[in-house]
C-alpha cells in the first residue's frame, strides 16, 4: 500500500501525456513564432494541441514573412476569431475554426476555399488563384476578393455592404443586397448590372464592355463608368462627387451636379456641355463650351437642341435673382429685382431627360414653382425672355 501514491502520480502523468496531442510544425519560421509566443505549448519543438493558450487564443497572425505553404495547424485554434495568414505560399486552407469572424488570406496561391465558417463576416481573399467561392456566410458584410480568376459569384449575403470583385473574369453579377454601399467590379468582361441598391454610395465599374447603364441611386457619392462602350449616362443624382467617365462613345452629357469635385470626361464623343459645376477647372470648359443650339461647330450632336435651351444670359444677374428654397422637396419661389420684371417673361423647368415637366408665365416678377409630383433629382429652370435667358439648377429632394 505504501507504492500507492507512486504508482497514482505514474497514472496521472500517462493520462496528461496520452490526453496532450503532439504536433510538428515543418516550417522553421512558423517554429520560431510558436516557440516566442507560446511557449508553454511546446515541447521538443512540437506543439502541444491541448495547451489552453491555444485553445483559448481569438488572434492569430501568421502574416508577410513567413513563407507559410501548410497553416494545418490552426484547425487546433477552437476558439480564434481572427485570422491572417496572407502573403505566403498557402495553395489550400485546412478546416475553419467554428468561431472565425474574420480572415485574411489575400496574396497565396489560392485556387479554392475551405467551407466558410458560418458566423464570418469579413473575408479578404483578394490576389490568389480563385475561379469560384464557397457559399458566403449570410452575416457577411465585407467581400474582397479582386484580382482572381472568378468566372462567376455566388449568391450574395443579404447583410454585405462592400463589395470588391475587380479585375476577375466576370460576364454577369448576382442580384445586389440592399444593404450594399460600396461596389467594385472593375476590369472584368459585365455587360449588364443588375438594378443597382438605393443604398449604394460608390459604384465603380470601369473597364467592362457596359453599354448602358440603369437609373442610379439617389444618394450616389462616386461614379466610375470609365473605358466602356456607354453612348449616354442616365440622370445623375445631386449627391454625386466623383465622376468619371472617359473613354466612352458618349454622344451628350447629362446635366451635371454643382458638387462634383473630382472628375474626368475626356475621350467621349460629346463637344459641348449643358452647364459647368463648381469645380470644373480652366482647362476643360475651355474644351467644352456651354452647348447653344445651331452651333454645328461646338455642339454636332445637337445636345442644345434635345435639351431645349435657349440662349444663355450674357452677363451676371444670379445676385439679383432669388430663387428659394434651394433644395426643395416640392415649392420653388422665384423673384426678380424690378429691373428685370419687363426681361423675362415665362419660366420653364425640364428634367435631366430634357423633358419640360413645368411651365408658366411671369406674373409682377415672381412665380412659384410646384414640383411635388416629380422624381427627386436635379431640374434645369430657364427664364426666358424675347431674345435672352437665365438659367438656374433646382434640386429636388
Amino acid at each position: 500500500m505504501k507504492h500507492l501514491p507512486f504508482m497514482m502520480l505514474l497514472w496521472c502523468l500517462s493520462t496528461l501525456v496520452v490526453n496532450a496531442q503532439y504536433v510538428s510544425i515543418p516550417n522553421a519560421k512558423v517554429l520560431g513564432f510558436f516557440k516566442t509566443n507560446y511557449p508553454a505549448c511546446m515541447v521538443n519543438d512540437k506543439l502541444d494541441t491541448t495547451c489552453p493558450a491555444i485553445l483559448n487564443e481569438t488572434t492569430l497572425n501568421l502574416s508577410f514573412g513567413y513563407d507559410i505553404d501548410d497553416i494545418a495547424v490552426v484547425q487546433y485554434f477552437k476558439s480564434l476569431t481572427f485570422l491572417n495568414c496572407s502573403v505566403n505560399k498557402l495553395s489550400s486552407l485546412p478546416k475553419l475554426p467554428a468561431t472565425l469572424q474574420t480572415l485574411y488570406c489575400h496574396g497565396n496561391l489560392l485556387s479554392e476555399l475551405p467551407a466558410l465558417p458560418d458566423g464570418l463576416v469579413y473575408l479578404d481573399c483578394n490576389d490568389n488563384d480563385l475561379t469560384s467561392l464557397p457559399k458566403l456566410p449570410s452575416g457577411l458584410t465585407t467581400l474582397y476578393c479582386y484580382a482572381n480568376q472568378l468566372l462567376s459569384l455566388p449568391t450574395l449575403p443579404n447583410a454585405l455592404s462592400m463589395l470588391q470583385a475587380s479585375y476577375n473574369q466576370l460576364t454577369e453579377l448576382p442580384a445586389l443586397p440592399s444593404t450594399l454601399q460600396f461596389l467594385y467590379c472593375g476590369e472584368n468582361s459585365i455587360s449588364v448590372l443588375p438594378d443597382l441598391p438605393q443604398s449604394l454610395k460608390v459604384l465603380s465599374c470601369d473597364k467592362n464592355a457596359l453599354t448602358n447603364l440603369q437609373e442610379l441611386p439617389k444618394q450616389l457619392k462616386t461614379l466610375d463608368c470609365s473605358f466602356n462602350l456607354l453612348d449616354h449616362l442616365p440622370k445623375l443624382p445631386g449627391t454625386l462627387q466623383g465622376l468619371f467617365c472617359s473613354d466612352n462613345k458618349i454622344l451628350c452629357m447629362p446635366v451635371l451636379p454643382a458638387g462634383i469635385t473630382d472628375y474626368a470626361i475626356e475621350n467621349n464623343l460629346f463637344t459641348c456641355l449643358p452647364n459647368y459645376f463648381n469645380a470644373m477647372d480652366a482647362p476643360t470648359k475651355a474644351l467644352f463650351p456651354l452647348c447653344k443650339a445651331n452651333d454645328p461647330v461646338n455642339n454636332p450632336n445637337a445636345c442644345y437642341d434635345s435639351l431645349r435651351f435657349a440662349p444663355v444670359f450674357e452677363f451676371d444677374i444670379l445676385k439679383n435673382i432669388t430663387v428659394y428654397p434651394n433644395p426643395s422637396s416640392a415649392v420653388f419661389n422665384i423673384v426678380l429685382p424690378e429691373e428685370l420684371f419687363e426681361t423675362f417673361s415665362t419660366v420653364e423647368v425640364y428634367d435631366a431627360k430634357g423633358l419640360l415637366v413645368y411651365s408658366a408665365k411671369m406674373e409682377a416678377g415672381s412665380v412659384e414653382i410646384d414640383l411635388g409630383n416629380e422624381a427627386d433629382g436635379l431640374y434645369f429652370m430657364i427664364l426666358k425672355g424675347h431674345d435672352k435667358s437665365f438659367h438656374y439648377l433646382l434640386t429636388k429632394n
